[in-house]
């Protein structure tokens, strides 16, 4: 599954979304024609992102960011204004604008009426070059652990510090949506279904249940301490009993865990010579195998 936006389309290190876009789009683009000669224009670019000579063919590159997002088509209108100034300087004959949502048939028909020969290549065009060059674009995308909406009910009916009435909104799908879980340092996003009712201590309850955390664990026959936090927007969410009302969390809106691993005073062991981000990984990364085969066994045994 190719989802062409954040959190499950990864943003170039120090980069924003349009920009990123631009250089994916790029990469896809030469995939596509089976040449290395499309250009990356620098500015001012008037309207033109890309540009391929041999053809003829000026990209416009344009994105949302929100899965929901609306399409700005007067931006688009505006770049293929700019665009036409500077046609016969640049020589180009057709316009393609680069997109990673739905075109409608609507907007299609006004830049016609500016310049006949345009065409959109919007988010089936690129979804059908990701599947048939997999191995290309892989690292351009977060994995996604699925875990069956039944498999979290089924775990969350089991943990006794949330509350029954809660329990019975997520067992009996009533007002809950899905938020994205991050994990950092695997890289990984879980979906993870919510209500708005429930509280930051009930969602940090419920991550763990899926994840097998526990408060305290074995590292190298070691005991450790293990602690979690949840950050949602940049901030650490300190107060436990605040609701997902209260912080106005919203359907496919990204919370992010942070986890740390911590060895008792008492101990001393070679452990505490290596980097803690190391254990931390290495943890995570036992307790995603853990995920992972108990939904296979859950699947295997439908219950």
């Amino acid at each position: 599954m190719y989802i062409l936006h954040p959190p499950i389309f990864k943003e170039e290190y120090g980069l924003s979304f349009g920009e990123s876009w631009e250089i994916f789009t790029l990469k896809l683009l030469k995939i596509h024609y089976k040449t290395n000669n499309i250009k990356k224009r620098n500015p001012p670019e008037s309207g033109i992102d890309l540009y391929f000579p041999e053809k003829k063919i000026a990209f416009q590159c344009k994105s949302i960011a929100e899965e929901n997002g609306k399409f700005n088509y007067t931006k688009v209108q505006k770049s293929l204004e700019d665009a036409l100034k500077i046609q016969k300087e640049l020589g180009w004959q057709k316009f393609i604008i680069c997109t990673n949502c739905e075109e409608t048939g609507k907007h299609i028909e006004k830049l016609k009426k500016i310049y006949k020969d345009i065409e959109i290549y919007s988010k089936h065009f690129w979804i059908y070059i990701c599947e048939n060059n997999p191995e290309v674009i892989q690292n351009n995308f977060r994995k996604i652990i699925d875990v069956p909406s039944a498999y979290q009910a089924n775990k969350f009916k089991n943990i006794s510090k949330i509350p029954l009435e809660i329990k019975e909104i997520i067992m009996n799908k009533h007002d809950f949506f899905s938020i994205w879980l991050y994990v950092n340092q695997t890289d990984d996003l879980i979906p993870i279904d919510v209500c708005l009712d429930m509280t930051v201590e009930h969602l940090l309850n419920l991550v763990k249940g899926i994840l097998g955390i526990t408060s305290k664990t074995f590292i190298q026959h070691e005991e450790v301490l293990v602690s979690c936090q949840l950050y949602y927007q940049g901030i650490y969410i300190n107060e436990s009993d605040k609701t997902l009302a209260d912080i106005r969390i919203k359907q496919g809106e990204v919370v992010s865990l942070d986890i740390k691993i911590e060895l008792p005073d008492i101990i001393v062991s070679t452990l505490m010579l290596k980097d803690n981000q190391n254990l931390v990984r290495g943890y995570l990364m036992e307790r995603k195998q853990f995920l992972l085969n108990s939904i296979h066994s859950y699947l295997k045994r439908g219950y």
